[in-house]
């Protein structure tokens, strides 16, 4: 029995894939603003075998001719999460007790020509309910460099000989959810892909400015090769985004090309909009994020104080009733939901709320409202 035994483990090894994982680079936007030229990629990872992330060290060496030395401590390298959807910006529990899945990242020079990224996971991998790190390319976070001379080629690579690779653990099983600096399994099988996706645009400028009735977006690329066209995303909350136009791309092109859209129905407060740039193969690349701030003479349901500490009223005035409020966390969690009659001229929110932004949704009978709600 007890070799019978030892041979079903041996055949069970065999067929289960051995712990993998790949890092790429993705997302590459080029935009020059005020003068200053900017290069951001997407940091990606995938999985065979697929796992919950747990602590990372990645190294990546650079072109010094675009970017200068030292470039984390010259200010020429920033770490980004631009939205929920990277995983090293993935939070765990529910309101109002949520916690960032990872921390103690740690963004440093390692020599004059390349730099680091390591991060921890701060809670076991029970607290999350799938992978975060599958067959498809996921997002860990974004760079973005400052060029010292946009003429040169970034030269952006990870590093992959030792010790500078196999740095990778999966994250800690605790047998529940639980906060834990464990590290799980080390991951020895990683590879490298140094391939730099090519920019179907040059993206020179990209702004956004209050029109009579209309928000009007601009934009100039410097270059364009097989584009197809733009698509322009608006977001209320700046996390999650809605197609609302398309704008035909020049193709081809070696010149500066102009464009503009206006959007017939901006919100009253903060309006975020982004380029999705397609090419004719249908990849595409994402601009960065242009905030405008919208106001109007009757500007309905308005939140004050805002920024608040988790304690605010929401003026309603004159709106006409009855009306449903639903207030939603970043993760697109409804924390609280009310209908009031007619009549009513505010509504309080009084109790605690954790840090971060909210969106509020005030719905009438003929129309919506929608109000970016920040908790300090």
């Amino acid at each position: 029995m007890k070799m019978l035994f030892t041979l079903t483990l041996v055949l069970l090894a065999a067929t289960l894939p051995a712990q993998d994982v790949s890092y790429s680079f993705g997302g590459v936007t080029q935009t020059t603003e005020g003068g200053v030229t900017y290069y951001e990629t997407d940091v990606v990872a995938s999985s065979a075998a697929g796992f919950l992330l747990g602590a990372g060290h990645l190294y990546l060496d650079y072109n010094t001719d675009a970017f200068g030395e030292n470039a984390v401590a010259a200010g020429k390298l920033e770490f980004l999460l631009p939205t929920a959807e990277y995983v090293l910006a993935q939070r765990v529990g529910s309101p109002p007790f949520v916690f960032d899945l990872y921390d103690n990242v740690t963004v440093a020079d390692n020599t004059a020509a390349r730099a680091s990224v390591a991060w921890s996971a701060a809670y076991s991998e029970e607290c999350l309910a799938q992978d975060n790190v599958t067959s498809a390319p996921t997002k860990l976070f974004r760079l973005r460099f400052t060029y010292a001379d946009a003429a040169q080629d970034p030269g952006l690579c990870f590093t992959s000989s030792n010790p500078f690779r196999q740095n990778t653990f999966t994250a800690y099983s605790a047998g529940s959810c639980a906060a834990s600096v464990r590290s799980g399994d080390w991951i020895r099988n990683d590879q490298f892909d140094c391939q730099q996706v090519v920019l179907p645009v040059e993206l020179l400028t990209f702004s956004a400015r209050r029109g009579e009735k209309t928000a009007r977006l601009d934009w100039v690329t410097a270059t364009e090769e097989s584009t197809a066209y733009f698509a322009v995303e608006h977001s209320a909350d700046g996390l999650r985004f809605n197609e609302v136009g398309r704008v035909a791309a020049a193709g081809d092109s070696q010149n500066e090309t102009v464009y503009d859209f206006a959007h017939a129905e901006p919100l009253a407060g903060c309006n975020y909009y982004r380029l999705r740039m397609v090419d004719l193969d249908e990849s595409f690349e994402y601009s960065r994020v242009v905030v405008l701030e919208w106001t109007e003479a009757v500007a309905g349901p308005v939140v004050t104080p805002n920024p608040s500490a988790g304690q605010f009223s929401v003026n309603l005035f004159d709106l006409a009733g009855p009306l449903s409020l639903a207030l939603y966390n970043a993760q697109g969690t409804r924390v609280r939901a009310e209908k009031i009659g007619a009549g009513t001229s505010a509504w309080q929110h009084e109790e605690q709320l954790p840090r971060g932004v909210y969106l509020l949704v005030v719905e009438g009978a003929a129309r919506s409202w929608q109000r970016r709600v920040v908790v300090q």
